[in-house]
């Protein structure tokens, strides 16, 4: 975003969502929805910045095996904003339940109480715009990558693990939404972090 008075919103975004965007009326204050998204972006830009440098740092640290991730005690007790309570323990088992399909007690149920659009349930790398339904999101760990097949350059998709008490697991491969440019940056990203042993135990076939 540019240090502009007011933040530029894509034309089809500002199409489909105009009566959230312009002037509007909040708690008796007149407030301009573009003016204060630049507003907030300029104030909190460094330190999103420095959130994410942070962020990625531990990552490589992570993959390198200098440090590990810490984990909340599995008995530890959540709740939600409905009053939901859940074990640690429970929550990742919905989480794995939820991601592979079984169908559960535990599992993740995503739009339980508030229908989601079908709009935004369709597969794509960018912001889901103005929808603001409750959706449940886990972060997988790059694992490793498989070659590209044909005329796919750089690698065919991206090998994904996650953390099941201290194990990390195989959780799929994601080769989709990639541009060119995505592709060769991030196969230059992986680079570095190249290594011959296996961060997964049981790793598929046709995943390796």
């Amino acid at each position: 975003m540019s240090d502009s008075s007011s933040a530029t919103v894509r034309a089809d975004i500002l199409q489909k969502y105009s009566d959230l965007f312009g002037t509007k009326t909040v708690n008796g204050r007149q407030v301009n929805v573009e003016n204060l998204i630049a507003q907030l972006t300029r104030a909190t830009r460094a330190d999103f910045a420095s959130l994410m440098q942070a962020r990625h740092q531990l990552h490589n640290r992570v993959a390198h095996r200098q440090v590990q991730y810490e984990f909340l005690e599995p008995s530890t007790q959540l709740s939600d904003p409905d009053g939901n309570r859940a074990t640690v323990a429970d929550v990742r088992q919905g989480m794995l339940d939820a991601f592979f399909g079984r169908k559960t007690p535990k599992a993740w149920a995503v739009g339980a109480t508030v229908p989601i659009p079908a709009d935004t349930m369709r597969p794509r790398l960018e912001a889901a715009g103005a929808n603001l339904h409750r959706v449940h999101v886990m972060e997988a760990v790059i694992v490793g990558y498989t070659s590209g097949r044909e005329s796919r350059k750089y690698f065919g998709a991206l090998v994904l693990g996650l953390y099941q008490d201290d194990t990390l697991v195989y959780a799929g491969h994601t080769g989709s939404g990639f541009t060119d440019a995505d592709l060769e940056d991030i196969h230059t990203r992986l680079q570095s972090l190249v290594t011959q042993d296996c961060p997964i135990n049981h790793m598929p076939k046709q995943a390796s």
